[in-house]
């Protein structure tokens, strides 16, 4: 699993709210220390420039020296520095951490936010020290898409508050009115974090109801995704958007619902008639990056002895809402087992799994990514896939030369090897694929977003498969673009689908059976009597293909 070092230090919890103001002694010993600082950011704090060059940002009005939480965080990036990435500033922050101890930097805080900050923070040698061991696995200086990721995580609004919940006796065949109905308990939950855990001792069937204030960010329209065993239903501002009632097993209801900006209220009403418990909600939509899980857990009933096989969520996400995520992982969804698998997140919550075995894309998503959770539990497995809408219409290798438009579409070669634990002569059979021999993986890269590029050679050609997004903001969609370094074989063909693609009325456009509107540009799509549809290429130009969700 790749792991990004920046860790978000509101989720820290080191820092107590700060209202003394520095004594003059800690002043004048930080000054001391910002000697050090002078050489890059001036004594004056505006930055020292070598010519046109500047050395270093100016420290007035910087986010980390004019707040509380900027103190918090300024205590971090002066123990481990941030990277240089570009040649705007010829000096980097450098890391601190082993050059000075805690009071040092204690000092250094409480002059620099003084004197060029103007909201003075007393910190003190303890809570550094704190900070320091907080941030001893953080090896490398942060990424300055951190320190956004870090302001916003800081700055952002907290999507529900003034949780509360009333819980009431009864098996329900569907969701009752509950208004008529004394509850047999009522509470709020800790620091707004809802859980079914509360009532995992509760033995008996039962109703409930979870009210909260929903704050949004931004106008626009946001799809929530309502899922449940047994009954639900969701309702924001009094009316319901989302209703998934009845008695049955683990089932998803989604609907979007246009919402200003500003406080709303939000009542979720479930209940459980016996059996699995199980509630979950998330929302995405405009401010928020990627699929918010407001709420989502779930619990055994009570009573049960086995060991439930259902973790907290651990909801993968872009750093922003213009970056990508790639997750390397063993992808499995639908029957569909990829070993050597790569999870692509992309604005627009949409997501691509792409396979290093068929160099090839296998599955698109939209709404939601990746819940980790598995993989940090029990014996750890496969990250679950969690997008509302999927299509698979692709599947085995992309390129292949064919001598007829006819002939059959070569499959991932196979092999056999005979296997049983501490047997001198087994008998079972195991078999297992491999990269055909056509082909060869080359690797990845990502760009400063993380949107990537993977690159694998083709008979002597080099191949690259890049995923990024056009359209508008609103609604961008999935742009997929291969380049190859030279010309390919007479009768290459790319297969764009695996089911049949109708053309439509626009150039280059076609239909298909799936959620997905295909344009395909550098190639000309056929459709085969095999039931594919393939796009002839011959390596001259880019073939370049969206995706467009109905």
């Amino acid at each position: 699993m790749r792991r990004h070092l920046f860790i978000p230090l509101a989720c820290l919890g080191l820092v107590p709210a700060l209202n003394a103001k520095p004594d003059d002694a800690a002043i004048e010993r930080g000054k001391a220390v910002y000697q050090s600082c002078i050489a890059c950011h001036g004594p004056d704090g505006k930055g020292v420039k070598a010519g046109t060059l500047e050395m270093a940002p100016t420290l007035h009005g910087s986010y980390y020296l004019k707040s509380e939480k900027g103190y918090k965080a300024l205590t971090a990036l002066l123990l481990k520095g941030i990277l240089k990435e570009d040649q705007k500033y010829v000096q980097a922050m450098l890391s601190l951490e082993a050059a000075l101890d805690d009071q040092q930097i204690a000092d250094l805080i409480a002059y620099v936010t003084s004197e060029f900050g103007g909201v003075p923070q007393a910190a003190s040698a303890k809570t550094v020290a704190a900070h320091r061991a907080s941030l001893k696995n953080v090896t490398s200086p942060y990424k300055r898409r951190n320190l956004t990721e870090m302001q916003m995580a800081e700055n952002a609004p907290k999507l529900l508050s003034n949780t509360s919940y009333k819980l009431y006796r009864g098996k329900f065949e569907e969701l009752p009115n509950f208004s008529q109905l004394t509850p047999i308990r009522e509470g709020k939950f800790a620091n707004d974090i809802i859980s079914l855990k509360p009532f995992e001792s509760f033995k008996e069937p039962f109703g409930l109801v979870v009210e909260a204030d929903l704050t949004i960010p931004r106008d626009g329209s946001f799809r929530f995704r309502l899922t449940s065993d047994d009954g639900s239903a969701l309702a924001i501002n009094g009316e319901t958007v989302v209703g998934n009632d009845g008695i049955h097993a683990e089932k998803t209801a989604t609907l979007s619902e246009d919402l200003s900006e500003g406080h709303h209220t939000l009542k979720l009403l479930y209940f459980d008639a016996g059996g699995n418990r199980k509630l979950a909600l998330g929302v995405n939509g405009p401010g928020l990056a990627g699929s918010i899980p407001i709420y989502l857990t779930d619990a055994k009933p009570a009573g049960k002895k086995e060991k439930s096989s259902n973790y907290d969520p651990i909801v993968l996400k872009p750093a922003s809402p213009d970056a990508a995520m790639v997750q390397r992982t063993y992808f499995s969804d639908a029957g569909k087992n990829l070993p050597r698998a790569f999870a692509i997140a992309l604005p627009g919550d949409q997501s691509v799994i792409w396979s290093a075995e068929t160099l090839n894309v296998e599955a698109l998503g939209k709404g939601g990514y990746l819940d980790a959770s598995p993989h940090w539990n029990g014996r750890g497995s496969a990250s679950k896939w969690i997008a509302e809408k999927k299509t698979g219409i692709f599947g085995g290798m992309a390129l292949q030369t064919l001598a007829t438009l006819d002939a059959s579409w070569n499959e991932l070669p196979t092999d056999s090897i005979a296997f049983a634990k501490d047997e001198p002569e087994p008998k079972e059979i195991l078999t297992y694929s491999h990269l055909h021999p056509d082909f060869q993986f080359l690797g990845y890269s990502v760009d400063a977003k993380d949107f990537p590029t993977f690159r694998y050679e083709y008979k002597g050609s080099v191949i690259t498969d890049s995923f990024g997004v056009a359209g508008d903001l609103k609604s961008p969609h999935i742009r997929r673009t291969v380049t190859f370094e030279k010309a390919l074989p007479e009768d290459t063909f790319f297969r764009v689908s695996s089911e049949p693609v109708t053309p439509k009325e626009q150039a280059n456009t076609f239909g298909t059976k799936s959620a997905i509107t295909l344009v395909v540009e550098g190639g000309e799509v056929s459709n085969r009597p095999a039931g594919d549809a393939l796009a002839r290429i011959d390596g001259s130009q880019p073939l370049i293909i969206d995706y467009i969700w109905k």
